[in-house]
């Protein structure tokens, strides 16, 4: 995910990068919630485990490659759950959901499991 730093300023003049990022990830929690993602895997530069820690978020990172640039490149692991969008929500300071379609998450073991034949 990228954010266009020059609008950033532009429309949101007192919204730090940070916390833009960090808004933007919870959003994607919610999103993710919502169509019953359980874990994200992503590709980051190392200087973003701060910003992630910074919102609330957990990384694991599971692996790091080098020579692909200036920094290295790490691939982590990232959970998504209502407890994780809680503390998200709460380091950000973000009382409402941010995206339109999100639906708490029901318990999985009181749905029906579709199989097809």
């Amino acid at each position: 995910m990228c954010l266009d730093e020059e609008a950033l300023s532009e429309d949101f003049p007192r919204l730090e990068t940070g916390k833009a990022f960090g808004i933007l990830l919870l959003a994607l929690c919610e999103c993710g919630l919502s169509h019953g993602i359980e874990t994200l895997v992503s590709n980051y530069e190392p200087h973003l485990a701060r910003v992630y820690r910074r919102a609330g978020l957990a990384v694991e990172e599971v692996g790091r490659a080098h020579g692909y640039g200036r920094s290295p490149v790490c691939c982590g692991i990232f959970e998504v759950s209502e407890e994780v969008r809680t503390r998200m929500q709460q380091a950000l300071g973000v009382a409402a959901p941010l995206y339109a379609g999100y639906r708490p998450r029901k318990n999985a073991a009181s749905e029906p499991v579709r199989i097809s034949a």
